[in-house]
């Protein structure tokens, strides 16, 4: 059995205060590094394809997934709504970005302090393309 460590080259940075925020549609090959139990040489193939996206109230790792309000769903997309309020603690906005077949890999960016809604839409998957979603900040 592989046991294999996903880690991503990724430098954090903090963003400015965005009206328009993407995740990228695809992480490269060259952006990801494992590391595989002894023996094992790892390979990454094909870049892998944007899954999902979501927000936390903190950094990777932090286990802190904020949960959003549903606002719009029909058959050809979902719309959620997340607020945050003034007086939270510093470094509570994150908008995380998943990629592979189940969002096996994430990736998330700090959004600048007076973010106080964001709201992501995420439409029907089309096979072969890159997931297509769109993320609103203010």
């Amino acid at each position: 059995m592989l046991a294999a460590a996903a880690l991503l080259s990724i430098a954090p940075h903090a963003a400015a205060l965005d009206r328009l925020v993407t995740c990228p549609t695809e992480l490269q090959p060259q952006a990801i590094r494992i590391t595989a139990a002894a023996g094992w040489v790892p390979r990454i193939e094909a870049p892998l394809k944007l899954y999902a996206a979501g927000m936390s109230a903190g950094p990777p790792g932090s286990s802190q997934t904020r949960p959003g309000k549903e606002i719009h769903k029909d058959k050809e997309l979902v719309s959620t709504s997340y607020g945050f309020a003034p007086d939270a603690r510093p470094n509570h906005v994150w908008l995380d970005c998943t990629y592979g077949e189940g969002g096996e890999i994430s990736i998330s960016r700090r959004l600048d302090e007076r973010t106080r809604e964001c709201t992501i839409t995420m439409f029907k998957p089309v096979p072969g393309e890159p997931r297509k979603i769109e993320m609103k900040c203010s």
